[in-house]
């Protein structure tokens, strides 16, 4: 039997943490891996109570079989845990072969923990390696840490706290808006109820539309939630905003359309948000534009056929899921219609442009 114990505080878990595991236990050909939930962490503070901690834990791992949470360290009174007396005791728990598996940040620690050279006389250290963290080779060597080289993404629990990105599992997004953790409370203070609700909703549909379309449906959920954070600002910040950034399309779009620009001021300056994709699908998600990514499609048709807008849009939802190319046409007809029959303007330049160039005519 081979053992893997992944230690922290996991707060929250991402969907970093699950590809290193997986990637550490298909490398070991390991049986196990077993997510030890840090309770007083010596150089780290949690944001969130022991419970729900250990609840997004175990919602992350279900479907998991080979995931499992040990409560050693989350049941301990003593006010610093401490691997090696944790280790001491999950070692009676399993038979065989016992790793501890390690993140790059606690690796170049190494030589500041605790009875380091009693642990691992009882345990073998492991690491997988992050292309972007730069890793101490002398911590490497002295410690006989066995170095992973298995490519793994950035994601942090600090970027999901700041809601920078949402690289999560989709229950664990939801667990986190039911309980108002991290970063919601800054988020909800943009909204009215029912523009959030919208939000919500656009973001969740995007989910969707996004895994079926093969693309990346955690960028798409964030795409969908800050598309309209912009839409209940000042109208003259809007308007100072466009005059400033935009001075062009000041005069050419109307005053309503000023939000999916300010919504990326707001993405970039209060949430750190700055991936190109992102900002993309946000600033046209209104008005549409002329060669648009899928991302930007697929937030442009969740905005509009968003299931709270209160018509049936179940045939253009299904449109967007089985092809978001097919989908996203079809959603552009149909809101050019709405708006001629309700006597709105979409008469701009943005939206004239994505009218010609994917329907072939002009305005």
């Amino acid at each position: 039997m081979k053992t893997i114990v992944f230690g922290g505080s996991f707060d929250p878990i991402h969907n970093g943490h699950i590809e290193v595991a997986l990637k550490a236990k298909e490398y070991l050909k390991a049986d196990k891996v077993v997510f030890m939930l840090a309770k007083h962490p010596r150089w780290k503070k949690n944001t969130t109570n022991d419970k729900q901690r250990l609840e997004m834990l175990r919602i992350a791992l279900e479907g998991y079989p080979w995931a499992g949470i040990d409560l050693t360290e989350i049941s301990s009174d003593d006010k610093v845990n401490y691997t090696y007396d944790s280790v001491n005791i999950i070692r009676k728990k399993y038979v065989g072969e016992l790793f501890f598996l390690i993140g790059g940040d606690q690796l170049n620690l190494l030589d500041q923990w605790y009875k380091i050279d009693e642990l691992i006389k009882i345990v073998k250290i492991i690491c997988v390696e992050r292309p972007s963290f730069i890793l101490n080779n002398d911590n490497i060597d002295k410690y006989h840490v066995q170095v992973i080289k298995q490519p793994v993404s950035d994601v942090s629990s600090t970027l999901i706290r700041n809601m920078s990105c949402l690289e999560t599992p989709l229950k664990v997004i939801d667990y986190i808006f039911d309980n108002q953790l991290y970063f919601v409370k800054k988020y909800m203070s943009y909204f009215s109820e029912k523009r959030y609700n919208h939000s919500l909703s656009v973001a969740h549909l995007a989910y969707r539309i996004a895994m079926k379309n093969k693309i990346n449906p955690y960028k798409a959920f964030l795409s969908g939630l800050i598309h309209d954070i912009g839409k209940q600002q000042n109208d003259e910040y809007q308007a100072q905003f466009m005059k400033d950034n935009y001075p062009t399309l000041f005069n050419q779009i109307n005053k309503e359309l000023y939000h999916q620009f300010y919504s990326v001021k707001i993405a970039q300056d209060d949430f750190n948000i700055n991936d190109p994709e992102i900002i993309d699908a946000i600033k046209y998600h209104a008005t549409g534009n002329k060669k648009m990514s899928t991302l930007a499609k697929i937030i442009y048709s969740a905005d509009k056929i968003d299931p709270l807008r209160g018509y049936d849009s179940s045939i253009l939802i299904k449109n967007c899921i089985d092809d978001i190319r097919v989908g996203f046409k079809n959603v552009l007809r149909e809101n050019i219609r709405y708006l001629k029959n309700s006597q709105k303007n979409y008469d701009n330049i943005l939206t004239n442009a994505c009218i010609s160039f994917y329907l072939g005519r002009g305005k």
